[in-house]
């Protein structure tokens, strides 16, 4: 039988295709090989453990959607103690970690430059704090938490029926204080003689860490609700804040979250959260990473990138005047256009 032109060029060009796709296959083998064998990341979180339904889960949640994203492997470390940050980063060095998430923040900074000088051919990434020097391998990222916080305290305000708000903190630092000067700034805004008041965990317990220590915080918060007639409190101290929630709904007023959307941990005892898209942040970094596009810079992310925001007041909504909702809204998008520059420790 003969072949014809047109059926020997509809052979070859099958052929052309089934070498191409095996190729392409190959190729995408060889990326994922590579990225499996090479693209291995150390995480090493905050103080405290996982399931602190907050920071650390924010740290780890952003790790495993790197890893079903990116096709990324990684380890992870808690420190014990402050003390211990450098030394849980050089065990994720030691396990084989090429690319390290710090994700300690404030307490990690000075290891981070000592590690860094140490070893040049590893990447490291500070979350929620600068660098002390940006040396080609050192990035960081921080977030306009004072941003979302601001909103967060002009909604508090607006709400109060006692006239009195506050913020019970984990400990007396600069990351912490950045929610607390927003919050401030913002009740301020709407209602000049409302009475803010704050504590920190730190000034009751220096045995147990002020951010998985439910229990002073609950006395704290307890304290306030009571002694200072405030109706509402902010916390910002990570797993301690349950304490904070349990307290607000035993004494029938409110809190607000941090971090992540907490809402749902106290149902009608939390009238919002200030949300930090930690685990968004590391994808965005992890990304840059495999493609060769890291910065020794710090990476500052706020309201105008989505990277911060309030929750959506799933419980709560019913409860709040529509026109300070509006008020809230209005105020987001005059922070996004920089009509209204919010106060920052940083």
């Amino acid at each position: 039988m003969r072949i014809t032109n047109v059926k020997k060029v509809f052979i070859f060009c099958i052929c052309v295709f089934i070498l191409f796709s095996c190729k392409v296959k190959e190729q995408e083998k060889v990326i994922v090989e590579a990225a499996q064998q090479h693209e291995l990341f150390g995480l090493a979180t905050g103080l405290g453990e996982l399931a602190d339904r907050a920071y650390n889960d924010l740290l780890y949640n952003g790790m495993i959607n790197s890893k079903m994203k990116l096709g990324i492997d990684f380890i992870y470390a808690s420190p014990g103690s402050i003390n211990e940050s450098k030394n849980t980063i050089q065990k994720l060095i030691g396990e084989g970690a090429k690319y390290i998430i710090a994700g300690g923040g404030w307490h990690m900074v000075t290891p981070v430059d000592e590690l860094a000088r140490e070893y040049p051919e590893i990447l490291f990434v500070i979350i929620d704090d600068h660098a002390t020097e940006y040396l080609p391998n050192v990035a960081s990222i921080l977030f306009k938490q004072n941003e979302a916080s601001y909103l967060a305290g002009a909604l508090a305000a607006l709400h109060s029926k006692t006239n009195v708000i506050g913020m019970v903190g984990a400990i007396d630092r600069e990351i912490i204080n950045d929610f607390w000067v927003g919050f401030f700034d913002g009740a301020k805004k709407v209602k000049p003689d409302i009475t803010l008041v704050k504590d920190y965990i730190q000034n009751y317990d220096i045995d147990t860490s002020p951010f998985d220590n439910p229990k002073v915080a609950f006395d704290i918060a307890d304290r306030m609700y009571r002694r200072d007639n405030a109706d509402i409190l902010f916390q910002v101290a990570s797993a301690s804040g349950m304490g904070v929630f349990n307290a607000a709904n035993d004494n029938h007023t409110l809190a607000i979250g941090v971090d992540s959307d907490q809402d749902h941990l106290v149902p009608g005892a939390i009238l919002t959260s200030v949300i930090k898209r930690i685990d968004l942040s590391i994808v965005m970094i992890i990304e840059a990473i495999v493609n060769n596009r890291f910065e020794n810079k710090v990476y500052l992310l706020g309201l105008e990138e989505n990277a911060v925001s309030l929750s959506p007041f799933d419980y709560t909504k019913d409860i709040i005047e529509p026109a300070h909702l509006e008020m809230i809204d209005d105020l987001t998008q005059q922070i996004i256009d920089k009509k209204i520059i919010v106060p920052t420790t940083f």
